[in-house]
């Protein structure tokens, strides 16, 4: 349908893609990987873009000579848990340092912190979306990255709230509370 994809393929050249796209003027390349699990792709099967510390960072190093901006979401880190292992702040930093501009880690389903480092943001865990498995804090409620793209990257954080099956924006009490909270952590 001629959707525009990264992270995942027919194949592991396939799924070592990235997308570059113009945005006021600025290249801006989105890059996703994950780290090694049931889901990666091979040379002969489809499935996710793999972290591999010995082709990452030099991958990484590529995209960012060819773009203004680069945003990486990357699958990792512990489920359930709020804050990145001391290891997964080194990798994150490590792709900052490479060139990432924004690092965004998805796979603890709990909104977790964040940390700017150097002129970047990793943001580690932003929580769910929707999913319907229980009824606690983790799983109802989630945070939205709304990246403004200037001189540099600009991130604001739009708190949501899953209620039965719908989606919404927090009110202000909830918002309120969800954002002290991250930043909380984030210190």
């Amino acid at each position: 349908n001629q959707i525009n994809h990264i992270g995942a393929g027919e194949n592991l050249e396939n799924a070592n893609n990235y997308h570059i796209k113009e945005i006021n003027g600025k290249k801006v390349c989105f890059y996703a990987l994950c780290e090694n699990e049931f889901s990666v792709a091979t040379n002969n099967t489809p499935g996710a873009n793999p972290y591999d510390p010995l082709i990452t960072f030099d991958e990484i190093l590529k995209l960012k000579n060819d773009s203004d901006f680069l945003i990486i979401l990357f699958h990792g880190g512990r489920e359930h848990y709020r804050y990145p292992t001391p290891n997964l702040q080194k990798v994150c930093r490590k792709m900052v340092d490479k060139g990432a501009n924004l690092v965004v880690v998805q796979h603890t389903h709990c909104i977790g912190c964040m940390e700017e480092y150097k002129d970047a943001t990793i943001v580690y865990g932003q929580g769910n979306f929707i999913f319907d498995i229980t009824n606690n804090e983790y799983w109802l409620t989630s945070l939205i990255l709304d990246v403004k793209v200037a001189d540099k990257l600009i991130v604001d954080y739009i708190p949501i709230m899953k209620d039965q099956n719908i989606i919404r924006i927090a009110n202000s009490t909830e918002k309120s509370s969800i954002l002290k909270d991250f930043y909380y952590r984030s210190n």
